[in-house]
Parts: C-alpha cells; structure tokens; sequence
C-alpha cells in the first residue's frame, strides 16, 4: 500500500469508530425511549410527557391493593407507583424488575423478551384493577375472573363471587 491508500483506511477506520462511539453512547437513552413508547403503547396514553404520564398511570392503578398481587407484581407495582420524579430512574426501575436484572446489564436479544414481560404485566395490572375495586366492597368474599377463549378468538369474561 502506498501513504495515500493507508490514509484512506485510516481515516475510514476513524469514521467507523466514531459512529460506533455515538452508537454506544445514545443506545441506553434510545433503549428508554422504546421502552416509554410501550408503556404508552399498551395503556393507550398519547401524553409523551413524563410529569403527565405518570400521573395518568399511577391514578390508573391507584385501587390496585398490593397486598394482593403476587411477590413479582408487587414489587413492579410499588415500582410504577413510586414518587420517582426522574424519566430515565422510573423506567429503569420498572424494567430491571420484568427482566430481573439491571437493564444496564441486559443484552440485545432480551429486549424483546423485555417488552413483552412489560405488556404482560401492565395489562395484568388493568385487568386486576375491577378485582381489588370489588375486593373493597366483599371483603370476606372470595372473588375471581375467568377469560374464556373460544376456538375463534373471541373472549368472555367472567367474574365470580364465592360469599363467605
């Protein structure tokens, strides 16, 4: 090679390093970014700002008893609830619980497994909503909703009530 061709390669080894330097350095913020669109996504929010949003959340769930969700929807609960002011800690937070481990620590291909357990979980929790609301009223009654899904797809539900 002559000096003009290894300048070339250099410079181009360069430029490659460089965008792979910015890549890195935007990846968690974009990461939080996809994880804010499928919180928004799944709970049908269109408010893109965190202050709003997360009031709309935590009043959403605010009837959920925590007293009753299972060990891994409790801590995910306490952890949408929390008083976090802080976009990035907030979500960070509620993720590092459905993936079970710092998101710091998270490879490329849990991330779909991520979004998943976060659509899973918020859905649960609306769905659990109407559940604890009853729950305050029939307190000794014993009280559980059945989805049923017929071979077309469509869904039924029901809620039954075991009076004490």
């Amino acid at each position: 090679m002559n000096l003009k061709q290894d300048q070339e390669v250099i410079n181009t080894y360069v430029e490659y390093l460089i965008q792979s330097i910015h890549e890195l350095r935007t990846a968690y913020s974009a990461l939080l970014d996809r994880i804010e669109d499928k919180l928004l996504n799944v709970l049908s929010i269109d408010d893109h700002q965190f202050v709003e949003y997360q009031e709309i959340v935590q009043r959403r769930f605010k009837e959920i008893q925590a007293d009753l969700l299972l060990p891994r929807q409790k801590t995910f609960y306490k952890r949408v609830m929390s008083p976090l002011d802080d976009r990035d800690s907030w979500l960070k937070s509620i993720s590092d619980v459905l993936i079970g481990k710092n998101i710091n620590e998270m490879r490329d291909e849990e991330e779909a497994y991520l979004m998943a357990q976060l659509e899973g979980m918020l859905k649960d929790l609306e769905k659990l909503i109407g559940l604890h609301t009853l729950k305050q009223e029939r307190m000794s009654d014993e009280i559980f909703r059945f989805e049923v899904l017929d071979p077309s797809g469509a869904k039924k539900n029901e809620t039954i009530i075991l009076p004490a």
